[in-house]
């Protein structure tokens, strides 16, 4: 995950759907409801942080232990229907996205296994009324 790749997310003014849904599932696993990045302005801010607040630095130190099941599972469903070639086809840097999210989902999903067919996944129709920053504190 590299600067360039995220200044190519960054440079759609309407991005195509694979790279806004992959983005919007990267940064639910950050910590961001759908609420946050369904707008792609708002969206694209939250990608523009330097420093600490950088996605890319975000990214390399997720803890996986702070994620919660139902959040893997949402990200889980924003993934649904694409796959790592529709994303390549139109977007390299959501690629590169989509593999980190998906990486993250199944390592979640895995460590809970037992307790995936009984968790609902958090969307911003199901969120229970957590702020974005609950399990990111844990």
């Amino acid at each position: 995950m590299s600067q360039k790749t995220i200044t190519e997310i960054r440079g759609y003014s309407c991005p195509p759907p694979a790279v806004h849904m992959v983005m919007m599932a990267t940064l639910l696993l950050l910590g961001h409801f759908e609420e946050e990045t369904e707008d792609w302005l708002k969206l694209q801010a939250i990608i523009g942080k330097t420093g600490r607040d950088s996605i890319k630095k975000r990214c390399e130190e997720l803890d996986l232990d702070t994620v919660p099941l139902d959040i893997a599972l949402g990200a889980r469903e924003l993934l649904k229907g694409f796959t790592l070639d529709q994303c390549r086809m139109v977007s390299s840097g959501a690629a590169t996205f989509y593999v980190w999210a998906k990486g993250v989902i199944d390592e979640i999903i895995k460590r809970h296994s037992e307790e995936v067919a009984h968790t609902r996944p958090r969307t911003s129709k199901s969120r229970r009324g957590r702020r974005n920053t609950d399990f990111n504190n844990a």
